[in-house]
């Protein structure tokens, strides 16, 4: 028997909805579960050639609308952040092709839409860094050091070879798709999650090693009527807290998971799932689920809940006790959300895995402090207006709070205080005259990750340019900075992948500027208007710094015939390169002569910081400052450094070495006289003659001069030839 612990008393209750009725708890277990063999050894199973030209296109469910009252004013939103911060993005380490439409027609035979981009980034059973993503209906293994596809594209099916059941074969062949696919940093896992329409299923397989080719323990979890669709799941990993884990204490330990279940019910639409994560980590056929459906009044708008997401988190564990918490990003106007403002409802899921009877759901509000509206189109599709022709309408789903919902614990070591954050975004309306889309972003945050959410940061994204920005997926790394990718596209402009940042110093609600990750070449026609339905932003688990983006484009015009790519790039707060132009490394110079000094600073996020240059000698101290400045300096062997520092205070440097000699400190003088005729002994004593010639001084260099003066102070002789010899006994340089 499992040891119980009960964590009633460290639960904090958050304000209920006014109105909100409490959703009832349902448990139960998988109805199917296995472990496979390796994948490696399977083949899918061959399916016969399809008519030609046989497209498939992956429904999306809708609420139906009552038309018995009109539907409320939509509100103008608040205020959009029209122009990038100043803050500059860094551009791309990594770009490289993802799966694309053709892979379908090699493994299936026939094309689909959307392509439901999704992937990952983590490691193997080796050690290596790869890359996992999946479309509809198929998946594939990248190189994340080179982007060459190790294996795939294969189908999705290729979980569910010798399974069983439904999620093997629902009847008509392939798989349905809506796929995700996670990298669970903390137990060093591969998660896969698809739906089965009609059928009312939801297939998990998680890796039972850190092999994607190697045994996986597969499930296969009844969430929706037996006959109906648990429609658009969304997966995540909330794993055991640090405490727990030391202790063997129960823990929240899950794989969150939400639905938007058809055929339509107002008595159930979407609803809060949590998986019994270390026990399918084992492979343990006992692993059990929790859920709580949510109703669905119809305003005449929509759900109070449509589009929820589940939390994901990412980074160290979460505080002791701390309870999966799912995020809806609600429109007062556009969503049936019964509170006083735009904000984010949050439902909070405490489970106890000993006792699932124990579960509790408490349900909280986060009011927003910029407003913002969703009304664009319907929510769901034909909302994205501005094509190239002869580009079709593109669908939106500002309905939902787009994939994924990541969470993060800060310790406080960074001085920032002890709290969990949660980024989140949804597509909004941006744009008076011409409405476009954007995106909105928000950053909660709690001190404890049980109670008190609030809204930290927010924004709406909308440079005043007349494009659309939609589809986006959002992250958070170690450094406390924000990575948003999105969809972007004009009436000249063809879809193409961006990503935007924004670092923890930069100002509150303030994005980067735009970088690409790849430019589109081509439209997209004939192709229902599904674009997305989704795309998926990544955190590097090796250095919790790097981002990790891809999402969908066209690369020629055309129907049915999506590409992906994935790129990944630095969320760090990289340093200056600085460069020392002028003096070479190696130069030398006497002390009488003036030295350029020349230089520059490149910031990945600031720019060009050279004015901002400091120029330091080992010898001399501080020479200068700015991007370049002349100077003498003393005789002996300099090393030249210079710094600069950028807006998060990152410093650069360079150096170089160089050697300065004294021109006055000659060891000997060998003069030629262009002419000599007389010389008086008694008036050339102590008397300065001007003779040319050659000197050669203390460091052995030759110099030609014009002309020399000197003092015949210490003798001097007429040689044959009529050279002239002067001897110096004194040290001339005192």
């Amino acid at each position: 028997m499992r040891p119980r612990l009960c964590l009633a008393l460290a639960w904090i209750t958050l304000a209920m909805s006014a109105g909100a009725e409490e959703p009832t708890l349902e448990r139960g277990q998988a109805v199917r579960s296995d472990t496979s063999r390796p994948l490696r050894e399977t083949v899918s199973p061959a399916r016969p050639p399809l008519p030609s030209g046989f497209q498939v296109e992956v429904p999306l469910g809708k609420p139906p609308s009552t038309p018995t009252a009109p539907a409320p004013e939509p509100d103008a939103g608040g205020p959009v952040q029209s122009a990038p911060g100043g803050r500059l993005t860094p551009a791309v380490d990594q770009s490289f092709e993802g799966l694309a439409e053709t892979d379908n027609t090699t493994v299936h035979g026939f094309v689909i839409v959307p392509p439901d981009t999704n992937g990952d980034i983590g490691f193997d059973h080796l050690g290596n860094k790869i890359y996992v993503q999946t479309i509809n209906l198929a998946w594939g293994i990248f190189d994340a050091a080179t982007g060459s596809l190790i294996s795939g594209p294969t189908s999705l099916n290729s979980f569910w070879s010798g399974f069983g059941g439904d999620c093997e074969s629902d009847g008509d062949g392939f798989p349905d798709g809506d796929p995700i696919v996670l990298y669970d940093d903390y137990a060093g896992r591969w998660v896969f999650a698809q739906f089965v329409r009609n059928k009312g299923l939801i297939c998990v397989a998680v890796s039972a090693t850190s092999d994607p080719l190697g045994s996986y323990h597969r499930y296969a979890f009844l969430l929706a009527s037996a006959t109906g669709t648990a429609d658009y799941p969304k997966l995540g990993v909330w794993p055991q807290d640090a405490e727990s884990a030391e202790s063997g204490l129960p823990n929240q330990s899950s794989f969150t998971l939400t639905t938007r279940n058809f055929p339509f019910t107002t008595a159930e639409f979407s609803q809060s799932i949590l998986l019994e994560r270390d026990l399918m980590l084992t492979g343990d056929p006992g692993a059990q689920f929790v859920r709580f459906p949510h109703a669905c009044s119809i305003f005449p708008t929509g759900c109070e809940v449509e589009g929820q997401a589940p939390p994901h988190f990412a980074g160290p564990p979460p505080p002791f006790g701390t309870c999966p918490t799912f995020v809806a990003i609600r429109d007062k106007q556009f969503d049936d959300f019964n509170q006083p403002s735009d904000g984010v409802l949050l439902h909070r899921i405490c489970v106890d895995w000993v006792d699932t009877a124990n579960t509790t759901f408490v349900e909280g509000y986060a009011p927003t402090t910029v407003a913002f509206s969703r009304a664009l189109g319907d929510g769901y599709d034909t909302c994205i207006s501005q094509r190239p022709s002869p580009g079709e309408l593109l669908a939106c789903l500002t309905r939902f709070t787009m994939y994924r919902a990541q969470f993060r614990y800060f310790d406080g070591s960074d001085g920032n205080g002890t709290h969990v954050s949660a980024v989140v975004n949804s597509t909004v309306k941006v744009g008076s005259e011409t409405p476009v889309a954007g995106v909105h972003w928000i950053e909660l945050r709690s001190d404890t990750g049980m109670g008190g959410w609030a809204i930290h940061q927010q924004g709406s994204f909308g440079p005043d340019d007349g494009r659309e920005r939609w589809m986006g997926s959002i992250a958070q790394n170690g450094n406390r900075a924000l990575a948003l990718g999105f969809s972007r596209m004009s009436g000249t402009e063809m879809p193409s992948i961006y990503y935007t940042t924004r670092y923890f110093d930069d100002p509150a609600g303030e994005l980067g500027t735009e970088q690409v990750c790849h430019d589109g070449t081509g439209v997209q026609t004939a192709s229902a208007g599904r674009w997305g339905d989704y795309s998926a932003m990544s955190v590097d688990p090796e250095d919790d710094c790097t981002f990790w983006y891809t999402s969908e484009y066209y690369e020629t015009t055309g129907s049915f015939d999506f590409k992906t790519r994935i790129c990944s790039f630095n969320g760090c707060n990289l340093a200056p390169v600085v460069t020392i132009e002028m003096p070479v490394d190696g130069s030398e110079f006497d002390d009488q002569t003036s030295i350029l000094f020349a230089g520059t600073a490149a910031d990945p996020e600031d720019g060009d910081i050279s004015a901002a240059l400091e120029w330091t000698s080992s010898l001399d101290g501080a020479i200068g400052t700015g991007a370049s400045f002349s100077a003498m300096l003393t005789a002996g062997p300099h090393t030249i450094e210079t710094s600069a520092a950028d807006s998060g205070n990152r410093p650069g440097s360079a150096q170089v070495a160089i050697d300065v000699s004294s021109a006055g400190c000659p060891l000997h003088l060998d003069l030629v006289p262009e002419t000599i005729t007389t010389l008086d002994e008694r008036r050339a004593v102590n008397t300065i003659n001007v003779l040319a010639g050659v000197v050669v001084d203390s460091s052995g260099d030759l110099r030609l001069f014009a002309s020399q003066s000197i003092a015949f102070e210490n003798g001097f002789s007429l040689l044959a030839g009529g050279a002239l010899r002067i001897e110096t006994t004194a040290d001339p340089c005192g």
